[in-house]
């Protein structure tokens, strides 16, 4: 039996929210938006989740599980696969800043090959939360990449503190 694209996104996404509801502990809650409402059809709604705290969540995070995503393409030059938009299509990272730009915030793209245990979070270079990792330029952007886990411990670092 093949794996089913829809339902491994879905798990992904609950992974990620779990994930973020631990690292950004009490007071915050993470909630998956519904897929009619991830691209900025309401007002203040974007991306995968609508995250509420004690102060602004500064992302707006789109989730990719899958889709032709390969580690490798974190070390092209340029980026190459879906991360990088074509004549044909827009790239993972376009469509993170276009419905960043929806709810005016930062774009934060978590993305994963398919079935792989390794995950990892970009974000556009320059963030303060931002832990070390790697740099790599897409669609003239450049984007600070570094494992899910490195992100999410730095997040529960400064959870309760405005991210600035």
């Amino acid at each position: 039996m093949g794996r089913d694209p829809q339902a491994a996104g879905a798990r992904f996404e609950r992974r990620i929210a779990s994930d973020l509801r631990t690292a950004l502990g009490e007071g915050w809650t993470v909630t998956r938006n519904q897929t009619n409402r991830q691209k900025g059809q309401q007002p203040g709604v974007a991306g995968e989740f609508a995250i509420d705290g004690p102060s602004p969540f500064p992302w707006c995070i789109e989730c990719k599980d899958g889709g032709g995503f390969r580690v490798e393409h974190l070390f092209g030059r340029p980026a190459p696969g879906p991360l990088a938009t074509t004549s044909s299509r827009e790239g993972y990272c376009a469509q993170a800043i276009r419905q960043a730009a929806t709810v005016g915030r930062r774009p934060l793209l978590v993305v994963r090959e398919p079935g792989a245990r390794l995950v990892f979070a970009m974000e556009l270079a320059g963030s303060a939360v931002q832990p070390p990792g790697a740099v790599v330029r897409v669609d003239g952007e450049l984007w600070g990449v570094s494992r899910w886990d490195d992100f999410t411990d730095v997040l529960a670092a400064v959870r309760g503190q405005n991210f600035g």
